[in-house]
Order: C-alpha cells, then sequence, then structure tokens
C-alpha cells in the first residue's frame, strides 16, 4: 500500500490549523499540526520523511522566516518542501518568502 503524502501545517492559530486539517484530510493527506516555531522544528526531527510544510510567517516567540532557516540548514530536513502562509499583505515579506 502506498505511504499517503504528508504536511505538516505550522500556525498559531487554531482556526487556520482546523481548516486546513480538515480540508487536506478529506484529500487524503496525513496532517501533522505545530503551533510555534519550537514545535515544528522538534516535529520535522521526529519525522524527517514529512513531504511538505505550510508555515505561518507571523509566529509566536519566532518568526517562520526563522524556521524555515532552520529548515534549510538541516542535512535531513534541507529539501523539504516549505509553502510560506501568511494572512498579511506585505510585499517585503513575499519577496523574503521567495528568497529563502
Amino acid at each position: 500500500m502506498d505511504k499517503k503524502p504528508s504536511i505538516l501545517i505550522v500556525d498559531d492559530a487554531y482556526s487556520i490549523q482546523l481548516y486546513l486539517s480538515q480540508l487536506l484530510t478529506r484529500e487524503n493527506f496525513t496532517v501533522l499540526i505545530a503551533s510555534t516555531g519550537e514545535e515544528a522544528i522538534a516535529t520535522l526531527q521526529a519525522y524527517p520523511d514529512i513531504d511538505m510544510v505550510l508555515l505561518d510567517i507571523n509566529l509566536p516567540a519566532t518568526s517562520g522566516f526563522s524556521v524555515l532557516e532552520k529548515i534549510r540548514a538541516t542535512p535531513r530536513t534541507r529539501h523539504t518542501r516549505v509553502i510560506m502562509v501568511t494572512g498579511m499583505n506585505n510585499e517585503g515579506q513575499i519577496v523574503r518568502a521567495f528568497q529563502a
């Protein structure tokens, strides 16, 4: 049997976690959730084969950009696909996300 693709949702907003989790589960993804950058890094260390990360830019205590830097600096996760997510309309953050 084929392994279902896995996605880590990193967002501190419960409503976003719930919405994305329900949507992705219906589409047959395995979903893991982290509310902070520290939880995200710990989850990636425990499950290095996660296929993709949906990463909020604005997290408590650390930015999504800091988390992304740690993901890219770790050999086991450096090639993990990451999509940066934000509700803000900030062109500078969008450009920074593409450059990361």
